[in-house]
């Protein structure tokens, strides 16, 4: 993962009516293997630091993420862009 290349919102769940945590991060390894290992270091490092638990992890490729003009990292254009990806 790339620091400040990380996004983390709400996903639609239709089947409860409410919103999932999602987290959506730039990785450099397209290797499964190392992307499940990844995915689940999130989780582990998510829980333990908040009362948080994590539905979705989505690992992309460098650069893939919107930031505004001012750098930041723009959630919700993100979480557009992952569910248009996703056909959602």
């Amino acid at each position: 993962m790339h620091p400040g290349r990380v996004a983390v919102f709400g996903v639609p769940n239709p089947q409860t009516g409410t919103e999932d945590a999602g987290l959506v991060a730039e990785v450099d390894t397209d290797d499964e293997a190392a992307q499940n290992e990844i995915r689940a270091a999130i989780r582990r490092a998510v829980a333990a630091g908040s009362d948080v638990s994590l539905r979705h992890v989505w690992l992309v490729p460098r650069g893939w993420l919107i930031k505004t003009s001012s750098g930041k990292v723009a959630r919700s254009a993100n979480r557009d862009k992952l569910l248009a990806e996703m056909g959602e």
